[in-house]
């Protein structure tokens, strides 16, 4: 039963209640189910007594909504059926009756109600959040705030759902939000940036992302590819397959993507599955079967494992952790760059976008995908000493599986995070030669410009360019930190005033604005399934891109913060301006 958004599981008798405008479901699983509702106008008389006004100060279930096991189910049920019998008659001495009937059954609600022990149906969060989140999934989702509401924990919640649904909060949301997302796609002609915005993506690059993780596609290259494959299912196909006295024609031939092919699929899947079988039992036969002296490294191994097992006391942000005095089996979430700057090859790391400057370095690596959807049975199987976090959230979900250290990003310059990084892994030594180098890449890269004559020249970093809008970026993220804070470059004038003395990170412009805030050379970040300005002309009207001086930087690379990709971004915008500057004079 459902009361607004509030579900109910009943098992036998229950009251319910709710006021005025309250919405109404019920799902039967038997076969039948006995039900009586009542509709009612709450009135007390002109000249009520003392009593009554009290009892309706102290209690007044009229006003509530509420649900409870009745102390007398049958007593009820019985007022309940005499009083639809007396009401059908129709006549007003019947109608009396039936009102008469009615404040009995309000006395023993009242009784109910006051009684010690009373046994309240208590909400199902799950059932409860499902049809909240099938309703909302377009709008922010604050999942703590529907566990306050149950009384239990986000971490509570998110284990019951699961349970129940086979799927975290946030994957129930995601998934609603793609499904929406693909109907949007297939059933309007609305941009990439509407239908996100509609789904509560919020941003085009949260739709190109999710969709490259599920679909393994673009929401243009997903669009095009069901658009091209419906039409050969259209009602209007004129190559239909008609009945004959052998059946329908076998579709499965003519649809290449049906369940002909989804079993040939599966059936080449449990070849290789049972390939792997037996070639796993052939390798153990092998090692059973050598000779003694190859087993030896199993002890050195053992020693190996009880060394790892010494630990040491750093002091966190959220207090003293005992951790790994030398840890092995790292996972991390997006400073990635920095545990492989430090020398240490982490076992599962979060999401890696093209471009990244260590996607080489982590080709090999377990993805544990987008941080919010992380699943902890799937860390648990990585085997981690330790788990490095950037989020509170996080925390609490990972430390049951091993030490998880948070590393707060905004409140730690670089070289207070990689300072903290080297006595967290014990690679102090590679911390302080991770620094230098980038301070070494920092000062090469603003001499080489300086002697270029970039002291001349303003710059500017945008992001995106759909719908007649452009993202410029300030100088506390990614590139535009690279441009603005560490290589020292100059910013038109409106991006110094309006955005860096601001402090704005970024900021949505118009087109029609665009020329005030491009400078002689424009870095813009650039990803796969984003605006194609080629023919725009308010674009190509811009002095930068008029003379070829558009430096093209991956979302990848610009997107982590990290001291490895820190450095690769130093190395790559000052070369690339270089280069720009260099064809131009030619």
């Amino acid at each position: 039963m459902q009361l607004n958004h509030t579900v109910y599981a009943v098992d036998r008798f229950a009251v319910f209640h709710g006021g005025k405008g309250t919405k109404l479901s019920l799902w039967a699983l038997d076969d039948s189910v006995d039900m009586f509702m009542v509709l009612y106008k709450a009135e007390l008389p002109a000249k009520r007594n003392e009593e009554a006004h009290g009892l309706m100060e102290q209690l007044n279930p009229f006003e509530q909504q509420f649900a409870y096991v009745p102390g007398n189910p049958l007593l009820l049920k019985s007022l309940f059926q005499q009083m639809l019998e007396h009401w059908l008659l129709v006549s007003p001495l019947e109608q009396l009756h039936a009102k008469t009937l009615l404040y009995q059954t309000v006395g023993e609600v009242y009784h109910d109600l006051r009684t010690d022990g009373l046994e309240l149906l208590q909400p199902d969060p799950v059932s409860s959040t499902k049809r909240y989140l099938d309703e909302h999934y377009m709008n922010p989702v604050l999942f703590e705030a529907i566990a306050d509401m149950f009384a239990i924990s986000r971490g509570q919640l998110t284990r019951l759902f699961k349970r129940r649904l086979g799927m975290s909060l946030q994957e129930y949301v995601t998934v609603k939000r793609l499904k929406a997302a693909s109907d949007g796609l297939l059933n309007s002609n609305a941009t990439i940036k509407e239908v996100a915005m509609s789904c509560g993506m919020v941003e085009e690059l949260n739709l190109i992302r999710l969709f490259k993780k599920y679909y393994r596609m673009t929401p243009s290259e997903y669009r095009n590819k069901k658009i091209t494959s419906m039409h050969d299912c259209d009602i209007d196909n004129h190559s239909q397959h008609l009945y004959n006295e052998k059946g329908l024609d076998d579709i499965v031939k003519f649809q290449r993507d049906g369940d002909y092919s989804m079993l040939q699929e599966m059936k080449s899947k449990e070849l290789i599955v049972a390939a792997m079988m037996c070639l796993m039992m052939l390798l153990s036969a092998c090692s059973s079967s050598t000779p003694t002296e190859q087993n030896k490294p199993a002890n050195v191994e053992t020693t190996e494992n009880a060394a790892n097992k010494e630990t040491r006391t750093i002091s966190t942000v959220r207090g003293d952790i005992e951790v790994p005095a030398d840890p092995q089996r790292v996972v991390v979430q997006y400073l990635m760059g920095d545990v492989v700057a430090l020398g240490i090859k982490p076992v599962g790391i979060s999401d890696v976008y093209d471009g990244a400057a260590f996607a080489e370095q982590m080709a090999d690596i377990t993805i544990l995908e987008w941080m919010p959807d992380w699943d902890g049975e799937d860390v648990m199987k990585l085997q981690p000493d330790l788990i490095i976090v950037i989020g509170e959230d996080y925390v609490e979900k990972l430390s049951k599986i091993a030490p998880t250290v948070l590393v707060p990003l905004i409140d730690l310059t670089q070289d207070e995070r990689i300072t903290f990084m080297g006595e967290l892994l014990n690679k102090q030594e590679a911390a302080a030669a991770a620094i230098e180098e980038y301070n070494a890449a920092v000062e090469t890269a603003k001499s080489n410009l300086q002697q270029a004559g970039f002291d001349n020249y303003t710059v500017s970093v945008f992001e995106g360019g759909a719908d007649a809008t452009m993202t410029v970026l300030g100088g506390k993220f990614g590139a535009g930190s690279v441009a603005y804070a560490s290589l020292g470059l100059r910013a038109p004038e409106t991006v110094q005033t309006a955005i860096l003395d601001q402090g704005i990170s970024k900021q949505a412009l118009s087109f029609e604005v665009l020329a005030d805030y491009s400078g002689d050379f424009i870095i813009r970040n650039s990803y796969e399934g984003m605006a194609d300005l080629s023919n725009d002309t308010i674009w190509n009207s811009l002095e930068a891109v008029q003379n070829n001086r558009v430096v093209e930087i991956k979302f990848g690379l610009n997107f982590y913060t990290d001291i490895y990709s820190s450095i690769a971004q130093i190395n790559t915008v000052s070369s690339e301006l270089l280069k720009r500057l260099e064809e131009t004079k030619n």
